[in-house]
């Protein structure tokens, strides 16, 4: 039986047709909350221990990318290269609240909130998709 996906899909088949612009999203977030986007990048970051999610970036030296939050769905590839593997997700926007211990973690770890963890004071709130497809190019 042929599957309906492409080669490195994972999750639901897209359905969303135009895709959303990572800068625009990341510039108003708040703008698409709970709206159902498509996006391509490439994978700047992800979590090394759960595997529970990447983030995109336009480019490989972007400052500014999208926590794409892969888990309860699947798991993000083992394959994946920081700066070299492009993909793309598609899934609802949401806007998380990141406690400052965490926050800080996120910073240190993974570059998020200009990657200084000593200039977060109080909660953080990160663009985030919820994903329900994604495809990797690895």
């Amino acid at each position: 039986m042929a599957s309906t996906v492409a080669k490195g899909h994972l999750g639901k088949p897209f359905d969303v047709k135009e895709v959303t612009d990572l800068d625009a999203l990341l510039a108003k977030p708040r703008a698409f909350e709970g709206k159902k986007v498509h996006v391509k990048g490439v994978v700047v970051q992800h979590c090394h221990h759960r595997r529970a999610w990447f983030a995109l970036a336009r480019s490989p030296k972007a400052r500014r990318f999208l926590r794409i939050w892969t888990r309860h769905e699947f798991l993000v590839p083992a394959g994946v290269r920081h700066g070299v593997t492009r993909a793309e997700a598609e899934g609802v926007v949401e806007i998380q609240t990141v406690p400052e211990a965490r926050a800080r973690h996120y910073a240190r770890e993974h570059g998020f909130f200009g990657g200084d963890p000593a200039k977060i004071s109080g909660p953080q709130y990160l663009p985030t998709i919820k994903v329900t497809g994604a495809r990797f190019e690895l």
